[in-house]
């Protein structure tokens, strides 16, 4: 199982093998040629979940030839052609398209299991699934590969569960750039991801953000109809706003994180990366829940809702009557944010059209904390003491591993240099720091996130929504908006802006109170349904 159906530098080979295999062991019965047909009306670059279910329902479209089309699409464009390196692995041939048959068979009797059901994604390489998907889960990193998970993480049950077909596991920035100096979108089993929409990649400025990358290049590619990625600070916003998606970063707590390698235990969530708000709300309703084994999640029972997706209809998906608060200070500065220029104007553009669509837009209202939110470190203590026993629960939870704590982690990358450092890396930083810290009982760490809440809620979130009445923040998804509802663990949302003249998208972020989800979800699709349609990469059309 461990390599099984992988696509790593000899993943199209591999790939190809595996479609060979596929046609000579078929059964006389199976249609191969339905299999490879695929209808000219559905464009898998534009095409939603909500899209995809209409033609899977009318009969349109096969689970089956769905599945055919991404792993096409992944072999011709991820270690081939364009070179994404967006999948580390795909699952194994025949055990992905069994899958995807007994969809097609369940649907044919009368059985649909829910909105996603049959429906292809992809999951970043830190979300745990069972063994007889053969997937690995590895975060990126060669000493996690051959671990045995126990199961499906409860995220991923959750979602196969209601008829979702894992096609493969996404690349990352390894273990979710909390390691050393490695850029965005490099893992050492995936190779460096780039962007979809840039011409020239990584290179020419195709930066993917991460950690999330392969999620956001892979869905915003047609790699799979949707996919899920995890957030610490930034990690699902970040790369969902350079490839032109929707994502939501749930508050934390409202779903389980049992199962995904960790950062943290205080920040980390699960989310879904989407070509339209209602996919997000569809996806972010049949994942959350409680679990006994994740502590944070007690805190949600009474938050958590069935039904998200109404919230991205009439008649709540509509500007009026909301109360949208605009940060200028820090969060707007070129000079502290490093963004590019244009993303500015096109911000004011966004918020004259939310007040022209009924928005009552208070501007400025600053953020209190915002100066010292950039400057401090507290986040960092967190972060460093929460991997280090966060990563032992881990692994505590796997059936077999050579890894048990942090420092054997350490010690595998350094005993691997050639596979584990990336050009130019040699130190993991990251590791090496936290693998010193206390544990969360020390003063220091729990200083840091009495600091964390005070700059993220008191003095942030909570003071500002508080002072003007409003139901969200609205600043540029690029900079600090994602550090600011990380440490405070609130929900931030982005939905597709604008592009710059390299082609590389960017996004607008809104940000609201603890468990403020149907809010902010109302706001996604009230932008979605004024703003102009998001834009598939060009050099894929």
């Amino acid at each position: 199982m461990i390599g099984a159906g992988r696509l790593g530098f000899g993943g199209v080979a591999t790939l190809a093998v595996a479609l060979l295999g596929a046609v000579c062991s078929a059964s006389p019965t199976r249609d191969l040629k339905a299999r490879w047909y695929f209808p000219e009306e559905i464009d898998v670059l534009s095409a939603t979940v909500q899209e995809l279910q209409q033609f899977l329902s009318n009969g349109t479209v096969t689970s089956v030839q769905l599945t055919q089309r991404y792993l096409d699409n992944i072999a011709n464009n991820n270690h081939a052609g364009l070179y994404l390196r967006a999948v580390i692995e795909t699952a194994p041939y025949d055990n992905v398209m069994a899958i995807a048959q007994e969809m097609d068979d369940m649907r044919a009797n009368g059985t649909i299991l829910s909105e996603l059901h049959g429906i292809p994604m992809l999951f970043k390489d830190n979300i745990g699934t069972d063994m007889s998907l053969g997937l690995n889960t590895t975060a990126g990193n060669y000493g996690f590969l051959g671990s045995v998970t126990p199961g499906d993480s409860p995220v991923a049950g959750k979602l196969r569960a209601k008829g979702v077909v894992v096609i493969g596991k996404a690349n990352l920035s390894e273990l979710a750039n909390y390691k050393g100096n490695i850029t965005n979108g490099w893992s050492a089993r995936g190779g460096q991801t780039q962007s979809a929409y840039v011409v020239g990649g990584f290179a020419a400025g195709g930066d993917p953000c991460g950690s999330s990358s392969g999620s956001a290049v892979g869905v915003s590619a047609g790699f799979a109809a949707a996919a899920l990625g995890s957030e610490t600070d930034g990690s699902l916003v970040c790369p969902s706003n350079r490839a032109a998606l929707y994502t939501i970063r749930m508050s934390v707590g409202l779903s389980s994180r049992t199962g995904v390698i960790p950062i943290s235990s205080t920040q980390d969530t699960v989310g879904p990366m989407a070509k339209s708000t209602y996919d997000c709300a569809l996806i972010l309703e049949n994942m959350v829940g409680f679990d006994p084994s994740d502590s944070f999640t007690y805190a949600a029972q009474n938050h958590t809702l069935t039904n998200y997706t109404q919230f991205a209809l009439a008649p709540y998906a509509t500007f009026a009557n909301k109360t949208l608060a605009i940060p200028r200070a820090v969060f707007y500065n070129e000079s502290i944010t490093g963004n590019d220029p244009a993303i500015n104007p096109a911000m004011d553009a966004a918020i004259a059209m939310m007040k022209s669509l009924g928005a009552n837009i208070i501007d400025p209202a600053d953020v209190p904390s915002a100066n010292d939110l950039v400057a401090s470190t507290a986040e960092t203590t967190v972060l460093d003491t929460d991997i280090k026993v966060d990563l032992a629960t881990y692994f505590s939870w796997l059936n077999s591993t050579d890894l048990h704590t942090l420092e054997d982690l350490i010690n595998f990358d350094d005993a691997h240099a050639d596979l584990e450092f990336a050009p130019g890396e040699c130190c993991q930083q990251i590791l090496v720091r936290a693998v010193q810290t206390a544990g969360k009982n020390a003063t220091v760490y729990t200083d840091a996130i009495a600091t964390d809440h005070d700059l993220g809620r008191t003095r942030g979130i909570d003071y500002t929504l508080d002072k003007y009445g409003a139901d969200a923040l609205v600043l540029p998804t690029e900079g600090y908006a994602s550090t600011l509802a990380a440490v405070a663990g609130y929900p931030i949302v982005s939905v597709p802006l604008g592009y710059l003249s390299s082609g590389q998208p960017f996004g607008l972020a809104f940000i609201g109170r603890q468990w403020s989800e149907p809010t902010l979800i109302a706001l996604m699709a009230a932008w979605e349904a004024s703003a102009p349609p998001r834009q598939v990469p060009a050099q894929l059309e």
